[in-house]
């Protein structure tokens, strides 16, 4: 497996990772809490009304990330925050990949909460993001082949 980032690395506030962006002061975000090894912020995306970001400080992978020492004090930390402002209910994600929406190369993990979350995947203008991402918006079950991947190319 070939990794981009090392864990050895502090931000890299070269313009290629907004999240590094955001931890040098460059890119302006809400921050929720912030300490020597981790930062929270409000995702730019409202989606829901919750929606943080737990953000390690180095710029990890998100595979590094998960399997760093950092990952415990940052879900415990998403956990701790998540309830104070989700109280009746959160979810914590993360996503690993295209094929999964990920669109930051720089670990994170999601906070989503503050009112009914419904499917995991329903959110509003999803058809756009299935228009980018498969060039089509709308999908019949018969289009799924066995495993449940989606059509490479099918456009309609």
């Amino acid at each position: 497996m070939t990794e981009r980032y090392s864990e050895n690395l502090g931000p890299a506030d070269d313009g290629s990772c907004d999240f590094c962006g955001i931890i040098s002061g460059r890119m302006a975000r809400n921050v929720r809490y912030q300490d020597d090894d981790l930062i929270v912020f409000k995702n730019a995306l409202t989606w829901v009304t919750v929606m943080y970001l737990v953000v390690p400080k180095t710029h990890l992978s998100q595979h590094e990330f998960w399997r760093s020492q950092m990952f415990s004090k940052a879900s415990a930390l998403a956990v701790e925050i998540a309830h104070e402002d989700s109280p009746e209910g959160f979810r914590l994600v993360s996503n690993f990949g295209e094929q999964a929406a990920q669109t930051q190369s720089h670990g994170h993990l999601h906070i989503l909460g503050g009112g009914e979350l419904g499917l995991y995947m329903d959110f509003p203008r999803k058809g756009d993001y299935w228009l980018r991402r498969f060039g089509y918006t709308e999908r019949r079950i018969d289009e799924y082949p066995p495993g449940g991947q989606q059509p490479q190319s099918k456009q309609k």
